[in-house]
């Protein structure tokens, strides 16, 4: 019996004298333990620390983008619908999946407080802008670090002047952290490892730019050379 599944017993005897009940058939036998294993529909890998997405479930994803942003409009339900699918991949992609939503549920909650959940939504350059980010990253983004104690990324402090250097990380085992800071008129970008500051990217933003939502500064700010054209 190898170290893995000594464990695995060590764990399902605990359990079992704790009071509860364990599923047979959804619990690993004999022989199955392993890092890697799939979960609720991701892969979740114990050695790299990491939970990625299926590559069909993003080809899916990838390709009901491609099919509806050709339009100027979408079913209200379609585009709750694809928020909902890029949402889903918050496990694996992290605050990305979140932040590319924002303007796509905003316009969702402005239709539905006038019209219901009928009709369609007008794709403003913001909505479409975030959902062309999230499908030209996510595949780079596949895999983020799986939630623990062991690697929170804590921002101690981002103050008001963000090239002061003042920003401090801890309990980060990762290879590499973006914090971003964009105002109104700046956007900076900080490339940090093992807690120090690495390079910082810093652009003053143009008359355009300057009326796009914190939404879209944040994804300036994450890529710098995602320029609005």
């Amino acid at each position: 019996m190898d170290e893995s599944d000594r464990f695995r017993k060590i764990v399902y005897d605990c359990l079992r004298k704790s009071g509860w009940q364990i599923s047979v058939e959804k619990s690993d036998s004999m022989g199955d333990a392993n890092q890697v294993k799939d979960y609720l529909g991701f892969t979740i890998d114990s050695g790299s620390m990491k939970v990625v997405a299926p590559s069909n479930k993003l080809r899916k994803l990838e390709e009901l983008l491609d099919l509806n942003l050709k339009n100027v409009a979408l079913n209200v339900n379609l585009l709750a619908k694809i928020l909902g699918k890029m949402v889903s991949l918050i496990p694996s992609h992290g605050f990305f999946a979140r932040l590319c939503t924002r303007s796509g549920y905003c316009a969702i909650e402005k239709h539905v407080a006038e019209f219901g959940w009928n009709g369609y939504v007008f794709l403003s350059q913001e909505v479409t802008t975030e959902l062309n980010f999230f499908k030209e990253i996510m595949a780079d983004k596949n895999g983020a670090p799986i939630r623990s104690a062991l690697n929170d990324i804590k921002v101690e402090a981002i103050l008001e002047n963000p090239t002061s250097k003042q920003t401090q990380v801890q309990n980060q085992p990762v290879d590499k952290i973006m914090v971003s800071d964009a105002s109104a008129f700046k956007v900076v970008s900080y490339d940090l490892r093992d807690g120090s500051e690495g390079d910082t990217i810093s652009f003053n933003l143009d008359d355009e730019e300057n009326g796009f939502s914190s939404g879209l500064r944040e994804l300036l700010a994450i890529d710098s050379n995602y320029r609005i054209t």
